[in-house]
């Protein structure tokens, strides 16, 4: 600094001195102005966008009625988890408690645990087990905590492996990397006997579940993962009894199914 005074001479260095000091502050009110420009413009932005949402989802987050059961909005969390959560313990783990409950904190009005199915990507729990049944109903107690009401997706544990609703050729797995999936052969039809205990299966499932505190159960019937989606299928559901043919008639094991449920829970 006493190098640059003495080369400018003071005069010169004040004159420089208070230029810079000028722009300088010329810049900041300048870039305060853009900041508080940019805000304003932002704040505006989300104000119509919130205002455009509550006049398009009104209902989102009022409560909403059904049957005696009252959910306190209308958010629903679905059959998904990430994979990370749950390691290789063969009960609920904590970090998978937390997880649902933090999503019943969140909002969700239904939170739904992910189905115990035998799938690779799905974790296998020994619902017989009663410390796996003391796990469960902790993390319902959890969920409950924060208002929220807590569903499990029934899968395909409830039914025989290797048979569906008609007979069905083994798919095309080739390009599969899973040697599990490449294994997926063909399936026989079920019978009409193992049908009926299909049926009790799922109601079993169905009334654990709900003396463990759960207060709904959902049927996971995607794509060929179960005989309860094949049967909906006009193009797998090849039966020639009643529970084949019409839409009717294919729809009929989903709806026995809801009946023996809603008559053994309420």
């Amino acid at each position: 600094m006493n190098l640059i005074k003495a080369l400018m001479g003071r005069r010169e260095f004040l004159m420089a001195a208070g230029a810079a000091s000028a722009g300088a502050l010329a810049c900041n009110k300048l870039t305060g102005f853009q900041t508080r420009a940019a805000m304003a413009a932002e704040q505006a932005g989300a104000a119509g966008i919130k205002g455009d949402i509550s006049s398009r989802y009104s209902h989102l987050l009022s409560p909403l009625n059904i049957g005696n059961v009252t959910l306190r909005n209308r958010m629903l969390y679905p059959n998904a988890l990430p994979h990370h959560i749950q390691a290789s313990e063969a009960f609920p783990n904590d970090a998978l408690i937390s997880y649902y409950a933090n999503v019943a904190r969140n909002g969700a009005a239904v939170v739904t645990l992910r189905g115990c199915g035998s799938l690779t990507h799905k974790r296998i729990f020994d619902l017989n087990d009663q410390g796996v049944q003391l796990y469960l109903a902790q993390m319902a107690d959890a969920v409950h905590f924060y208002g929220s009401k807590i569903n499990v997706a029934l899968t395909i544990d409830a039914e025989p492996e290797g048979v569906s609703i008609s007979e069905i050729p083994a798919p095309d797995m080739s390009n599969y990397r899973s040697e599990k999936y490449r294994a997926w052969g063909a399936k026989k039809e079920i019978s009409a006997e193992m049908i009926q205990k299909t049926i009790v299966d799922w109601t079993d499932a169905a009334m654990l579940f709900k003396d463990l505190g759960f207060d709904m159960v959902s049927l996971y019937m995607s794509y060929r993962s179960s005989t309860l989606a094949c049967s909906l299928s006009p193009a797998v559901n090849k039966r020639t009894d009643k529970y084949g043919g019409s839409l009717e008639k294919r729809a009929r094991l989903t709806i026995e199914v809801c009946e023996s449920i809603k008559k053994a829970c309420g």
